[in-house]
């Protein structure tokens, strides 16, 4: 719920609420056993498409390549996105 919550609240034009939407479901999916580590890269992925809009493209960048590192040690390695 709290990265629809995220999502909403970004088309909304508020990046601040929608970023900690973002970083409690993030938490939540880290927190829990085992951790949901596809579900936490798309959170990232999210996070950092707000960086983004927000110019703040080093802390995007930074974003985008911990959701990858997830993302590719989560998936086999001739898995299609």
């Amino acid at each position: 719920i709290g990265l629809n919550l995220g999502r909403i609240k970004s088309c909304q034009g508020h990046n601040t609420q929608a970023r900690k939407h973002y970083d409690n479901a993030y938490a939540l999916m880290m927190d829990v056993q085992p951790p949901r580590r596809q579900d936490a890269a798309a959170i990232l992925n999210n996070i950092a498409v707000l960086l983004q809009n927000e110019s703040k493209l080093d802390a995007a960048l930074e974003k985008y390549n911990e959701a990858l590192t997830i993302r590719q040690t989560a998936l086999p390695a001739d898995h299609i996105e």
